[in-house]
């Protein structure tokens, strides 16, 4: 196996690791210190180091991250200010400063300019599992502000725009019964049932945002048996001949804390980008495991080897509305993550791969708060 250029490290075997940025913000750089790398490693995280500021910012661009560790050097005060660099370039970056001499005016002047912590090296295992574990609830700001305006709007929005499409949809199917079959005509009420179908099913799947219910209680999710749901309904679906679909549950997964119709819904949506990204046929794989490190809940994982995403389509992939496919209305990922967020979880893309996209639907435990 080879080693990772940037870390030294071998590379996470889960692809669905949590990709953090490490950036010694030293004058010269500093190859990172090897045993925070392996701590963050045995965390279920993907450490890379990044030599310089402008490297960081260029990576950072290019594709998000869970957590960036910024180690402050003896003098603190050229990391301070690649900080505030990063925080204006980047407002919803966390970014979490490492201090080796920590002075309270640094850690104080550090959360001023935004950092999610301010930790001492060394850097305890107990506190690494905290700030982890903080940024991992936290979720991201710029998806949580889309999605709450979604839940806002849409009932609204639907309601005033279903009555007049009814009365379209009902006046173009008349009009299509008056118009001989070859009158020239025709082609243009056609085309107008057509369009109107396409608003009706724009309509229903915006809809879905303001059916999602806060209060619905979870439960204890079986996730054998909801892989098992997932895999028949891709099937039935239209994958059978095109695309293949396989679906496994590893040993000793336990169950997730979610509401079942939620769950089943979240992965219906994945399941329906996956297909999609797979026009010429593939693969599947749906592979549900417990979470790395032991306790820190479960994860769904879908692997396709579709088209994949370029920077640009990662970047963007939680923005609703945004899709590279022809008439394709952007929501599967963005439905996906709100009901996963009412869940107590979160989606997540696994790291950019040769070929497909990994997508990592992240859930609570059941029997843990």
């Amino acid at each position: 196996m080879q080693r990772s250029p940037a870390t030294g490290l071998d590379p996470p075997v889960d692809a669905a690791s949590d990709r953090v940025l490490v950036i010694p913000c030293g004058p010269s750089g500093s190859p990172g210190d090897g045993r925070f790398l392996r701590a963050l490693s045995r965390e279920g995280c993907a450490p890379t180091v990044v030599p310089s500021a402008p490297a960081a910012l260029e990576a950072l661009e290019r594709e998000p991250c869970l957590l960036a560790f910024l180690e402050l050097p003896a003098r603190a005060e050229a990391g301070l200010r690649f900080l505030q660099r990063l925080r204006d370039r980047l407002p919803g970056l966390r970014a979490a400063v490492i201090s080796e001499t920590p002075r309270l005016e640094t850690a104080v002047e550090a959360l001023r300019l935004g950092a999610f912590d301010f930790l001492e090296r060394p850097v305890t295992p107990a506190a690494l599992r905290a700030v982890l574990r903080r940024a991992r609830a936290g979720g991201d700001a710029r998806q949580d502000m889309w999605l709450a305006s979604l839940r806002a709007l849409t009932p609204g929005l639907v309601h005033e725009l279903r009555n007049p499409l009814s009365s379209v949809l009902a006046s173009s199917q008349l009009l299509g019964r008056l118009v001989a079959p070859h009158d020239s005509a025709r082609k243009y009420a056609d085309i107008i049932l057509e369009e109107a179908r396409q608003l009706e099913s724009f309509l229903a799947r915006i809809a879905e945002f303001g059916r999602l219910d806060p209060c619905a209680g979870s439960a204890a999710a079986e996730l054998p048996a909801l892989l098992e749901e997932v895999r028949r309904e891709a099937v039935s679906g239209g994958a059978t001949g095109r695309v293949r679909v396989v679906s496994r549950c590893a040993p000793r997964t336990p169950p997730a804390r979610a509401n079942p119709a939620r769950l089943a819904q979240a992965c219906a949506e994945l399941v329906r980008n996956a297909l999609e990204a797979m026009p010429q046929g593939g693969t599947l794989a749906v592979t549900a495991r417990a979470a790395r490190p032991r306790g820190g809940g479960v994860e769904i994982e879908f692997a396709d080897t579709g088209t994949g995403m370029g920077p640009e389509v990662r970047r963007r992939a939680f923005e609703p509305f945004f899709s590279t496919r022809p008439r394709a209305l952007g929501l599967g990922l963005p439905l996906a993550q709100a009901i996963a967020r009412l869940e107590g979880g979160s989606v997540r893309l696994g790291p950019p791969g040769a070929a497909g996209s990994r997508v990592v639907l992240a859930l609570p435990e059941a029997g843990r708060a």
